[in-house]
């Protein structure tokens, strides 16, 4: 769902690259989950990505999607910096000159763009209203254009109530459920060889104090009780299903965004890590969860 408004965009408000002739403008009890609640809510805040982030990627990210934009929607305004701190990817909010909102994200890494991309076009549609659509993507910079869903991010400055807490953590498992059968389950071949492969990836950057021997002998040793199983199956998992990926609207409602390491994988790695971590803290959290998670009845 896109917000509307009815003002409209003066050629001053537009950026040089949409106008040229235009200026430029620079259950443990309830107290429990009320103390984990405020947890979370307290976790949960959107940075700028110039907050320690690529300066010059922001820069040249921003330009990337002026100019996508405009060749896409027409003239448009920026409105607002969504980025994460971490640089991988720009988001901006937009609005074109006929008053809607949309979403704008361009990508450092072309296997990001080429991820969240093809999860739009087979996967994402499987959840219906409660995610973006693509608008337009541009593969040359990058960027990709969606409509703007209602609701902020989870705990972003909002007082959910523990009931609104426990349901959106519901609602979360319902929509992971519908993304993880959003394509036949397939067998992931030889994926305790990738696994070693990434693990030694991860070595390689030999960065001290972060790992000690005995912490590599207990991942080697997981992977070779891994390696007697049989390959595991894999659907398409989100693998960053967390609360700052939820946004929640003014009805309680709860729409899904940011596919970018979405792909194929085991089904444990459906919930990203931090939901797991509060699966045991927030044990309430955690069952409602994985109750939206259950097979429906037939």
């Amino acid at each position: 769902m896109q917000n509307r408004s009815s003002s409209t965009i003066s050629s001053s408000h537009l950026p040089p690259e949409c106008d040229r002739s235009a200026p430029a403008d620079g259950r443990a009890g309830r107290a429990a989950i009320e103390e984990h609640v405020a947890k979370v809510s307290s976790s949960m805040v959107i940075r700028s990505c110039t907050e320690g982030g690529d300066t010059a990627h922001v820069t040249g990210a921003a330009d990337s999607i002026m100019s996508a934009a405009c060749e896409a929607l027409g003239p448009c305004r920026r409105v607002a910096d969504l980025s994460w701190s971490h640089g991988e990817s720009s988001v901006v909010e937009l609005q074109t000159a006929d008053g809607e909102h949309v979403i704008a994200k361009a990508y450092r890494q072309a296997a990001r763009f080429a991820a969240e991309s093809a999860a739009y076009e087979q996967w994402v549609p499987s959840l219906g209203a409660n995610a973006p659509t693509v608008l337009a993507r541009d593969a040359g910079r990058q960027v990709l254009i969606m409509t703007k869903v209602a609701g902020s991010p989870m705990g972003d400055g909002q007082q959910l109530s523990v009931e609104a807490t426990v349901d959106a953590h519901r609602q979360a498992g319902a929509l992971l459920a519908k993304f993880h059968s959003a394509a036949p389950a397939v067998v992931i071949e030889s994926y305790v060889d990738a696994q070693r492969a990434r693990m030694a990836s991860w070595l390689a950057r030999d960065v001290d104090g972060v790992l000690d021997d005995a912490d590599v002998s207990f991942a080697a040793e997981q992977l070779n009780a891994l390696a007697a199983l049989p390959d595991p199956v894999g659907v398409p998992c989100h693998q960053d299903w967390q609360p700052r990926n939820w946004l929640i609207d003014d009805r309680g409602a709860l729409s899904v965004i940011d596919f970018e390491v979405s792909r194929i994988g085991p089904l444990v790695r459906g919930p990203a890590a931090p939901v797991v971590e509060r699966m045991d803290a927030g044990r309430a959290l955690g069952r409602r969860l994985l109750y939206g998670l259950r097979p429906s009845p037939h």
